[in-house]
């Protein structure tokens, strides 16, 4: 899970500190490592905060009680809020650091779309002990504003049914320049 919300926080800064505005700098382009991403607008560097809201949680083959239990135990971690700095250095790298990151996980971008308003995407990722899953990503930006929603749906082995789906969004905004 811990991987999951850094790959997140990854993707939410690459939109969060994205301008929209005319004086923006040139457009980053993204890498190759993508597949088939566009050419995406200039990342802004600056004090950011997240808050992230679980919207759904399922686990088929748990018992009910099982399922709110680890609901409740992963909305707790999921929804405290975040605040980060986006050094000057970081922006200029722009999103095609951001996606060099995704791609030293165990995540392959197997679609990936960015444009000025925002990105779509899919990436399939593999984790300990047979875990492997799918990601969506959908989200928009305007300014030093965004909100991503990631739908996540990995099998479990040894567990009957589908395994689990869980949906969230983060907003994240720049409030600011990094303090010192």
């Amino acid at each position: 899970m811990g991987r999951m919300l850094s790959m997140t926080t990854a993707l939410v800064l690459g939109l969060a500190a994205c301008s929209s505005g005319e004086d923006a700098d040139e457009a980053v382009e993204v890498g190759p490592a993508a597949g088939q991403a566009d050419a995406a607008p200039a990342i802004q560097a600056g004090q950011y905060e997240a808050r992230t809201t679980l919207l759904e949680f399922e686990v088929a083959g748990l018992p009910e009680e099982k399922v709110k239990t680890l609901r409740s135990a992963f909305a707790d971690e999921l929804e405290k809020p975040t605040a980060f700095c986006l050094t000057a250095e970081q922006a200029q790298k722009g999103r095609e650091e951001i996606l060099k990151k995704m791609a030293e996980s165990d995540c392959t971008i197997t679609t990936l779309d960015m444009t000025e308003a925002g990105m779509t995407g899919e990436m399939n990722c593999k984790g300990q002990g047979g875990l492997s899953g799918t990601v969506k990503i959908a989200g928009t930006s305007a300014g030093g504003t965004s909100s991503m929603t990631l739908e996540t749906i990995q099998s479990i082995p040894n567990l009957p049914g589908e395994g689990a789906r869980m949906k969230w969004r983060t907003d994240a905004r720049r409030v600011g320049e990094c303090s010192a």
